[in-house]
């Protein structure tokens, strides 16, 4: 659990392209009777291993925070002085109108004789393919309207 939460926690300092060093303070939602009640007796081994510098517990989402979902948590960067937004916003449009354009051009691969002509594991790669496009799309726009 303790794993899952600081991988989850590096993984959106990653996405949101945030300097390692940079200490970040952090939101938990932890599920009612489930395992990771652990997380509230191991704060210090998190803002050592995660770069924290200090972690919330909270009963709902709060505002201008990213999530990640983890087995019995949500855990919630929150944009706060130490983090540029408007920065944070201009990459996430960004990536987001890539990701829109990758999403047009396979939808009208699929579309077109490609369908009809390629392999069935082909077609079925290129329709996963899609699939984390549009997973990505949602989850990108969420990001922006939360902050």
């Amino acid at each position: 659990m303790l794993q899952e939460l600081i991988r989850n926690i590096r993984g959106l300092r990653v996405e949101c392209g945030l300097d390692p060093a940079a200490k970040l303070h952090l939101a938990v939602m932890i599920t009612k009777g489930s395992s990771a009640e652990v997380i509230k007796e191991k704060t210090e081994m998190i803002e050592l291993l995660a770069g924290v510098e200090k972690i919330d517990f909270v009963s709902a989402k709060p505002a201008k925070a990213i999530g990640s979902v983890g087995s019995g948590f949500e855990a919630f960067l929150l944009v706060d002085e130490s983090i540029n937004k408007e920065q944070l916003i201009a990459r996430f449009n960004k990536e987001l109108e890539a990701e829109k354009a990758l999403a047009q051009k396979t939808e009208a691969k699929l579309g077109g004789k490609f369908a009809q002509n390629a392999p069935a594991e082909v077609v079925q790669a290129e329709k996963e393919k899609l699939e984390e496009s549009k997973r990505r799309i949602e989850k990108l726009s969420g990001y922006v309207q939360n902050l």
